[in-house]
């Protein structure tokens, strides 16, 4: 019965690695109600299908990224801070590497001038990294005058997230990747920029092993003024593939404008003016 219904399930067309996920969760309720012998376990050990699912590790290619960071650069001029926005939300993500959950509860007494708090997080422990560069930018675009500081930054619930990339997917915006992949992209492409694993490690909140690291580096000290060096090395990563740059070349010099003119740099240039004023102090007052 167990088989069938397993099989009745992949053939309606649900990805394997959703019905897995719901038949772990069976076994669970099983084993949690004492029931003996589990019967999800008896059906794989006798008919050897296994409820385990392979890891994603899916992540966006230089292309993707530079599509979202364009994105935001064109709608960045002309959004309402008082709307839910999508495209703010998937940048900041992958710009900060936080999980989806930890995105959508941050409100706005958690962001400081030069940090920004993520509370309750899935290790338990508080995660504090650097307000910094793009990530001050596309705070900069919620911001409202009339926000208190129990607002969600996002004004986004996960039901209606999911709506909007539902939305976004079937009018090609969004290729076939979730929120989650943003922060394995986080990761990816910080190891591409030459930062170390314990940094990136650090940067995704992930819970320190080793004595070292448990046991002497716990009281944070060095942890801000590290993040915000990586930080800004992995914008210039992503801001690198503006310029035409790809993934295949490594590291790279960030996005300066050279070779681009007219609208585009000009609306990249407005939407990121934190970012530019600190690699290119003046370059805002060019024009004047």
């Amino acid at each position: 019965m167990v088989t069938d219904k397993y099989t009745e399930l992949v053939r309606s067309g649900k990805s394997v690695d959703y019905v897995n996920s719901g038949f772990r969760t069976l076994k669970a309720l099983f084993n949690y109600a004492g029931v003996i012998p589990n019967p999800i376990s008896v059906a794989g050990k006798r008919n050897g299908v296994s409820f385990s699912s392979e890891p994603r590790n899916t992540f966006l290619r230089s292309d993707q990224i530079k599509g979202l960071i364009a994105s935001f650069g064109r709608s960045a001029w002309a959004a309402d801070p008082r709307s839910p926005d999508h495209v703010s939300f998937l940048l900041f993500v992958l710009l900060t590497g936080c999980r989806k959950s930890e995105a959508l509860n941050l409100c706005w007494k958690d962001v400081k001038e030069r940090e920004i708090t993520f509370l309750n997080t899935k290790n338990k422990r508080d995660h504090t990294i650097p307000n910094v560069g793009m990530i001050t930018d596309v705070l900069a675009s919620r911001r409202r005058s009339d926000a208190e500081p129990e607002d969600r930054v996002f004004l986004l619930t996960d039901d209606r997230l999911k709506i909007r990339l539902k939305e976004s997917r079937e009018t090609g915006f969004l290729g076939d990747w979730t929120t989650h992949d943003l922060r394995r992209t986080f990761a990816e492409h910080s190891s591409l920029a030459g930062i170390d694993p314990h940094q990136i490690g650090m940067a995704l909140n992930h819970t320190p092993v080793g004595v070292t690291t448990k046991s002497y580096l716990g009281g944070n000290l060095a942890k801000l003024p590290s993040l915000r060096r990586m930080y800004q090395l992995y914008q210039s990563q992503l801001m690198s593939y503006l310029m035409g740059k790809d993934d295949n070349q490594g590291i790279d010099a960030d996005y300066r404008g050279e070779d681009k003119n007219g609208i585009f740099q000009d609306q990249i240039i407005a939407a990121f003016p934190n970012y530019y004023e600190f690699r290119n102090p003046g370059i805002l007052d060019l024009d004047q």
